[in-house]
């Protein structure tokens, strides 16, 4: 009887099975795509031109809707800056920010924001406050990183950052965890997102833990309507109140009086009107 046959077979059933393991680790990876190498970037970030650029809204803006918007726009901003930190940090690489990507590029460009759109399509989901994003992942076509608005954008760089191992525990670099990545690679994948509030928000930690962790804060009301603190007055010139002697007695409006009334309303509806689009846009 020969004895070392099935000692043969195990083994030749044992390496089959490796390369059978093998193989499918190799087809897994395959799917991967690379953002770093031994120190060296393989992705750059591909924006739009002037997403950086200080924004220029319509004087008729509510100063809150002004306050609003702006603080929208920061996120954004210092999220993209976080992107390409944060890939850094966990690489040992440093990744540029473009504008424009150069038709002779070889890095695999991760497009953010409206640079995403043209290239991936619409994010396809929709959320209330306009949280809805998207995180695509292609070996053809590069990465996407985008939403419904400039939020929902820094909630995508965030979703991937997370899933890269990045979480931030609490405030400063104290409390951060960036695990060291030096062959940087992300899966394929095509996630379309929301929050499952619409409101998140903390008392305290600083503005760039609660960005990291999707933080949005409360928006407040677009037009601040508190009688006795000014707020009507602010909507009539002297001039008008001059024009107009029976508005008012003795410096105090006629808030009954119905064309007072109707006058806030015009104003009101105007400051809302103005302010809808910038808001829109903004999350």
């Amino acid at each position: 009887m020969n004895y070392g046959q099935p000692g043969l077979l195990r083994t030749g059933l044992a390496i089959a099975t490796l390369a059978l393991s093998l193989g499918i680790a190799d087809n897994a990876a395959a799917g991967d795509v690379r953002l770093a190498d031994k120190g060296r970037a393989r992705a750059v970030i591909v924006m739009h031109p002037g997403w950086a650029d200080e924004l220029l809204l319509p004087e008729e803006l509510p100063p809150q809707a002004a306050h609003f918007v702006r603080r929208q726009r920061t996120i954004f901003v210092e999220s993209v800056k976080d992107l390409a930190h944060y890939l850094g940090k966990l690489s040992g690489a440093e990744f540029e920010i473009v504008e424009a990507l150069d038709p002779r590029e070889k890095r695999t460009p991760i497009y953010v924001g409206a640079a995403a759109e043209p290239v991936f399509g619409k994010p396809g989901i929709s959320k209330a406050g306009m949280f809805g994003f998207r995180v695509v992942v292609d070996g053809r076509r590069g990465i996407g990183l985008y939403g419904e608005s400039e939020v929902a954008t820094s909630y995508a760089i965030y979703e991937l950052l997370n899933r890269l191992g990045c979480h931030w525990f609490m405030p400063t670099d104290l409390g951060e965890v960036v695990p060291a990545s030096p062959r940087l690679r992300v899966p394929a994948m095509d996630e379309k997102l929301a929050p499952a509030t619409i409101l998140r928000s903390g008392y305290s930690g600083g503005a760039d833990f609660q960005r990291r962790n999707r933080l949005n804060g409360g928006m407040g009301p677009v037009v601040w309507l508190m009688e006795g603190d000014g707020s009507f007055q602010r909507f009539f010139t002297a001039e008008e109140l001059a024009a107009n002697p029976d508005w008012s007695h003795e410096g105090y409006l006629r808030l009954v009086h119905p064309e007072v009334a109707g006058h806030i309303a015009d104003k009101i509806i105007a400051q809302l009107e103005a302010a809808y689009e910038p808001m829109r846009k903004y999350g």
